[in-house]
């Protein structure tokens, strides 16, 4: 299945553009092997690689294929979670991932990162731009707004919403589990 999705499509859009799956590469969305930094041949690609990312969502959240580096089974799909800023595994090989993504679990997955406009949102991005939520989804804040339906995202590319959540995930990796965090988010 990773095959014929790289070797025979540009990628794949899934629900409305929320989840993007990458493939051998679009105009707007990037291809499998430059998200992972192989080369562009497949036979030039390296097992030492622990992880192969394989998908994204409009929030910044990343699809990988576990062949180490993540939490659970080898050659299981892990979700990086932009309300948890931690890895998820999910339990499926990718055949089964790909199934998962066309079936009504996919929208329940995203139950709670979804506000009523959420379509209209995602449907008005490019494949190369996601929603920046502010606060973010991993605040108290932003679970709230989105849970109320007062979520205010704006388009920005993808590759800075990656940015944003490696620096918060950086800024807040010893802040886990019960303790209470105080972040102050400023509009600078």
């Amino acid at each position: 299945m990773l095959g014929a999705v790289v070797l025979h499509t540009g990628g794949l859009v899934v629900d409305h553009g929320w989840l993007r799956l990458y493939g051998g590469g679009s105009a707007d969305l990037k291809s499998i092997t430059e998200v992972n930094g192989f080369p562009g041949d497949p036979a030039g690609w390296h097992t030492e690689h622990a992880m192969l990312e394989i998908g994204h969502d409009v929030l910044g959240g990343r699809w990988a294929m576990n062949y180490g580096a993540l939490p659970g089974e080898i050659g299981k799909a892990c979700y990086w979670a932009p309300d948890t800023l931690d890895w998820l595994n999910s339990q499926m090989g990718h055949h089964e991932f790909i199934a998962w993504c066309m079936s009504d679990r996919l929208e329940r997955f995203y139950e709670a990162l979804r506000w009523p406009e959420w379509r209209t949102a995602t449907s008005e991005l490019r494949l190369d731009e996601g929603l920046f939520l502010y606060p973010p989804a991993w605040s108290s804040e932003g679970q709230q707004a989105i849970r109320e339906g007062t979520a205010r995202p704006r388009a920005v590319p993808m590759d800075e919403i990656r940015a944003a959540n490696a620096e918060y995930e950086r800024s807040l990796q010893d802040v886990r589990g019960p303790t209470r965090a105080e972040v102050h988010i400023t509009d600078e």
